[in-house]
């Protein structure tokens, strides 16, 4: 039985509906769309097209846009509609049908979790569980699952089932051809933007995304000591000079750490709604509902507390979280790191996996990129791909299941790359980040920011110490992992 209770971004996409008791249900060609009833959908027909709208979108590059599943619907083509998606932002999957040709299309970093399976006939579903009935894990798959804790993501596209993938951003599904299809960015390589000419560029776009989202629920802004959060804030603070602010006050913390001082001097500055809100309990009945939907044991327990706490601070609305402009606009998990050092080797190192054979699977990534002519860094490939499609995404799985919007200002494909074509040597310095402030907010740009420490300066003040560093944590986390395992 799918019990989709107060769940949110949550489907099942298939040719039969097998649960017990039936949410919400669209016809979709020859298939069936189960949905939640949180989450909008918008599905239009005409003639032999077809599309379905699952989420939130919507034009981020004109004011006076047409709703989105307007502008998709222009669409005649599977190129056509990768061209129109382009400059959606949101949180959305879409569903189209061009005569027989089915297609599934992610947002810019899959931020609605989708696992896939073309065995005994095509289903995919936002819960992992929908689609492994009757599977059994894969020995190889099942080993780099066990070969890293369970907060880390697993590499690429693949589970622990041989049979079920996860759709990664840059790639879409065509049902036809029973594979999931690079989309290549940039194809060749653009001209080269300074980091104030792409916040000129995207600025606009943030600000039509920040407007489309404070029309269709309360936000809430997460906030810390660092940067990404002050961009989030200054564009949530020109829809809602008022936007309610809060911080996670774990129990390690002592009160004195600058991501609790530095939230609390700027909301007194603005005079903004703030708390510091403590961890809740997990209860067995939270368990429970996870077990059903992902899987037991296949979530972090940290992970859970964490998105119970926000829901019952933050239920009723939408958290606005910073990751892209991390990943992307600051190349926080890569910085200015040479690119003859974009490896199989050090991406593993990202990825905090112990296996041999992840590294073998980011080889194959890494071809795969280089044989399609993709000229975007594999650097920020890996942080869209691997980081938000699938680290962040596996977060999402998690909060969409306890109820909680969890949602990005960031995510559309016109805003991520044309960071992208911004130096990272000039990105690692947050040159991005305080662009967009002194045209947002000035005076946010001029506090205080929490500073690392001193072994962090020194990674991170060049490329090839940042390299090396990684390395060097990687081993040490590694023998940590092992001995911890043994024990």
């Amino acid at each position: 039985m799918w019990d989709v209770g107060n769940s949110v971004f949550r489907f099942y996409f298939g040719k039969s509906n097998t649960a017990e008791a039936a949410p919400p249900a669209e016809n979709f060609g020859e298939y069936i769309f189960l949905h939640d009833k949180q989450t909008p959908i918008c599905h239009a027909i005409d003639g032999d097209k077809e599309i379905l709208l699952f989420g939130y979108a919507t034009d981020v590059s004109a004011d006076d846009s047409a709703p989105a599943i307007e502008h998709l619907m222009k669409s005649h083509t599977i190129e056509t509609l990768l061209q129109r998606e382009h400059s959606l932002g949101g949180k959305y999957l879409v569903f189209a049908r061009f005569d027989q040709q089915y297609y599934v299309l992610p947002d810019a970093t899959s931020s609605i979790p989708l696992f896939y399976r073309f065995e005994d006939g095509f289903c995919c579903s936002s819960d992992p569980v929908q689609v492994t009935d009757g599977l059994i894990p894969n020995d190889v798959l099942q080993a780099i699952r066990r070969a890293g804790d369970i907060s880390q993501a697993m590499p690429c596209d693949v589970t622990v089932y041989s049979e079920i993938r996860q759709l990664l951003p840059n790639h879409y599904l065509s049902l036809k051809e029973r594979k999931a299809i690079r989309i290549v960015q940039q194809p060749q390589t653009l001209p080269a933007l300074s980091a104030e000419e792409a916040a000129e560029e995207t600025l606009p776009r943030l600000r039509r995304l920040t407007r489309f989202y404070a029309q269709q629920f309360p936000l809430y802004c997460p906030l810390t000591g660092g940067r990404d959060s002050r961009v989030v804030l200054a564009l949530l603070m020109e829809t809602n000079p008022q936007i309610a602010c809060y911080t996670m006050r774990h129990p390690e913390h002592n009160g004195a750490e600058p991501d609790l001082t530095v939230p609390a001097e700027i909301a007194k500055a603005f005079s903004l709604p703030y708390c510091q809100i403590q961890d809740v309990a997990v209860t067995e009945e939270a368990h429970r509902r996870l077990d059903v939907i992902i899987g037991e044991g296949a979530y972090s327990e940290r992970t859970l507390r964490l998105a119970l706490t926000v829901f019952a601070h933050c239920g009723d609305g939408a958290v606005v979280n910073g990751d892209i402009i991390g990943q992307i606009g600051k190349c926080s998990l890569h910085r200015d790191i040479p690119d003859i050092f974009a490896t199989s080797g050090y991406f593993r190192c990202k990825l905090h996996n112990y296996s041999r054979d992840a590294k073998r699977l980011l080889r194959e990534w890494l071809k795969e990129i280089n044989a399609c002519g993709e000229t975007v860094s594999p650097f920020d490939l890996f942080s869209v791909e691997n980081r938000l499609g699938r680290w962040a995404a596996q977060e999402n799985t998690v909060y969409n299941a306890v109820g909680q919007r969890y949602i990005n200002l960031f995510n559309s494909r016109s805003i991520i790359y044309a960071w992208t074509r911004v130096s990272r040597g000039q990105r690692k310095d947050a040159a991005i980040h305080t662009a967009l402030l002194r045209r947002l907010c000035p005076e946010l740009a001029n506090m205080t920011y929490e500073s690392d420490g001193l072994m962090a300066r020194i990674a991170k003040s060049n490329g090839l110490f940042y390299w090396a560093s990684s390395y060097l944590k990687y081993g040490l986390e590694k023998a940590k992992f092992i001995f911890k395992r043994g024990k």
